[in-house]
């Protein structure tokens, strides 16, 4: 049983084993905001406002205050929150009840275990050890480095090119500001060239 052993061995790593109890699930009727009991088995004749728990023949007629107002403990919370202390404390019990119900069921089982294997004699060479790790071949390892070496290898190169790349790029910006720039000096000595046949005539 894991819960005795208080150990669980996988890939030869133990690890701790506890007990893990979820919360009880208490029952609110969606009718009554009464605990313990659903909307069918609900015996009130009136609906209760979850809200303002007051209890109306039809909820459809009823103007809510919208103050919230606890059915159970009167405090400042809805009839359903599990906030409020008297569904706390329904549901503390029903957890010491649930608690109570598998211990005495284990209890039950162990006892019931005994008596049918009173015969049984535990040896160690039934259970045989787990073979031990192996580990990693040396070939398989030098294979790995050199692996490392080429991804490395190409990472260099790949920042080489990078580089070349983004220098490429600027001297062909330069380029083009250098054409447009000679491109405006030739303008201009065009137009101060024709300015000047024109003062000559």
């Amino acid at each position: 049983d894991l819960l005795n052993a208080k150990k669980l061995i996988v890939n030869y790593i133990s690890y701790d084993v506890i007990e893990f109890l979820s919360p009880a699930t208490v029952l609110i009727c969606s009718k009554c905001s009464g605990i313990g009991h659903f909307r069918k088995q609900c015996t009130e004749q009136h609906e209760t406002c979850k809200t303002c728990a007051q209890a109306f023949s039809d909820l459809k007629n009823h103007h809510c205050t919208a103050d919230p107002v606890c059915k159970h403990c009167s405090g400042n919370h809805l009839s359903n929150s599990a906030k409020c202390p008297v569904i706390k404390s329904f549901r503390a019990e029903l957890t010491r009840m649930i608690l109570n119900t598998d211990h005495q069921l284990h209890q039950s089982s162990s006892s019931s275990a005994k008596n049918n294997n009173h015969n049984y004699a535990y040896n160690l060479l039934n259970f045989p050890p787990l073979p031990a790790p192996q580990a990693l071949n040396n070939s398989v390892m030098m294979k790995l480095d050199e692996l490392m070496t080429k991804i490395t290898d190409v990472k260099d190169h790949l920042a080489i090119l990078s580089s070349k790349h983004d220098k490429f790029e600027q001297f062909m910006i330069d380029k083009t500001q250098q054409d447009e720039l000679v491109k405006q000096q030739m303008d201009l000595l065009q137009k101060n060239d024709h300015e000047l046949k024109k003062d000559l005539v």
